[in-house]
């Protein structure tokens, strides 16, 4: 949303994503048993995969064979 934001030039995907952001880190950390290194793992690895997803279907950007390199490994929790 806030790369949208810039592209666009419009601040309602600002406030969008920053409201998404927040969101994610309440629901994320509201359940205090879960181990934090897990968390930021799976966190991490998610992003990842959400990002290239979001990265070519908006913008039509294609990863490299090194970032999908990298990732898989991101994603394997190497």
């Amino acid at each position: 949303m806030i790369r949208r934001a810039m592209v666009q030039s419009t601040w309602i995907f600002v406030l969008l994503g920053i409201a998404l952001l927040a969101g994610y880190d309440f629901v994320m950390n509201a359940d205090r048993t879960i181990d934090f290194g897990r968390l930021m793992g799976l966190y991490i690895a998610i992003f990842f995969v959400v990002s290239q997803a979001i990265s070519l279907v908006l913008f039509g950007e294609r990863p490299s064979v090194a970032v999908l390199a990298g990732g898989a490994l991101i994603v394997a929790g190497w």
